[in-house]
């Protein structure tokens, strides 16, 4: 017999504003503002953000979650999240809900739940009952073939004609940009790590200029999925981010180059993570002492094992002692592997074809452990 908690559950309900988490951060709602039920915090910062959301960048590839005692952390992330539940200028402003509207709705939220009809829980219940609720009838099957039909006509392939404004020679420009904006983000980050202030300036923006790529590969890898590219490219006077599809990556590599890039970016995601571990995992990426050019090479070689030992707390930290030795052995021969694996995508032949990453990569520190 079905419990009588269970069948309750399946009653239908109205959900109002009063219920409504902010759709932005889960946190309680205060109304509907531009659009969409939100906090008072996120209605703010969307309001804000309008004229200068073109200056905001993710730092810690572009999935941040957004939650009440996160959202102050990655603004970029924030903000797209705001646009994604669909907020908006032009969007009605109802603002804070009047304290008497409150109450009137609470009034009327209690007397439905008191007037709710509950079943006989003793009556043999129908053939549709029986099955519980149908999530694959005929009207679910039709809407996931509308998105799969949807999605399929949207993707790009080689013969997808582009956008007039859309060039190859636009999208390395695009991609330049990008890895420039990179270079600057992460030297500032790094300038923060305890001993890289202590390098010469010559190492230390050697150790971020040669590392660059290996950044954008980590930053990208979880947009790197099932031997397709997810990523989205923001072209100058082009009205929709671009989908830089591996149709459009063979403009400028090899597929050799895509495919090498395709399994690094799956060994990456194998890895599983957390955010404090991925930057540390960038940290180490920067500090490889078999960079090119390095004059100091002991003193960046010192930093790097220190920050392998700060990956090893972190281990410890989410997992355990008991396990963390375990994670970070896997880590190390993870971490080796992606350098060979990184070696072949430079020293691939498909690698000229790409003149805006002119940089020469060598072995990380891991394999000196």
């Amino acid at each position: 017999m079905t419990n009588h908690k269970e069948e309750t559950t399946l009653l239908p309900r109205t959900l109002s504003f009063m219920e409504s988490p902010c759709r932005v951060c889960k946190s309680p709602s205060t109304g509907v503002h531009y659009g969409v039920t939100t906090c008072e915090g996120c209605k703010g910062f969307f309001k804000r953000s309008i004229p200068k959301s073109q200056h905001y960048k993710c730092f810690f590839g572009g999935n941040c979650e957004i939650t009440r005692d996160t959202r102050n952390r990655c603004k970029s992330c924030r903000f797209q999240r705001c646009l994604q539940v669909g907020m908006a200028l032009e969007a009605v402003k109802m603002g804070r809900i009047p304290k008497k509207e409150k109450e009137r709705e609470a009034i009327e939220r209690d007397n439905a739940t008191r007037n709710r009809v509950v079943p006989d829980l003793t009556s043999v219940p129908n053939s549709e009952n029986r099955e519980g609720i149908n999530i694959c009838g005929p009207s679910a099957s039709e809407a996931v073939d509308i998105v799969v039909q949807t999605w399929q006509a949207g993707r790009l392939t080689e013969d997808t004609p582009l956008d007039p404004n859309v060039t190859p020679l636009r999208i390395r420009d695009c991609l330049e940009t990008v890895l420039t904006g990179i270079m600057a983000r992460v030297y500032s980050f790094m300038e923060k790590i305890p001993g890289f202030s202590d390098l010469n300036k010559s190492d230390a923006t050697l150790l971020v200029e040669q590392s660059i790529f290996e950044i954008w590969m980590v930053r990208n890898a979880a947009f790197l999925v099932n031997n397709e590219s997810y990523i989205m490219l923001q072209l100058p006077g082009v009205e929709r981010p671009l989908h830089y599809t591996r149709a459009l990556m063979s403009n400028f590599m090899s597929n050799t180059m895509i495919n090498a890039m395709m399994a690094y970016a799956d060994e990456m995601n194998s890895c599983q993570l957390s955010f404090l571990e991925l930057n540390i995992f960038r940290t180490i990426i920067v500090l490889c002492s078999e960079r090119v050019g390095l004059q100091d090479r002991n003193k960046v070689q010192k930093l790097c094992r220190i920050m392998h030992e700060v990956m090893l707390q972190a281990f410890k930290r989410r997992s355990g002692a008991s396990t963390a030795d375990e994670m970070y052995t896997k880590f190390k021969s993870v971490l080796a592997h992606l350098s060979r694996k990184l070696s072949e995508i430079v020293l691939n032949d498909g690698f000229v074809a790409v003149p805006w990453l002119r940089f020469t990569f060598g072995t990380n520190d891991a394999n000196k452990e």
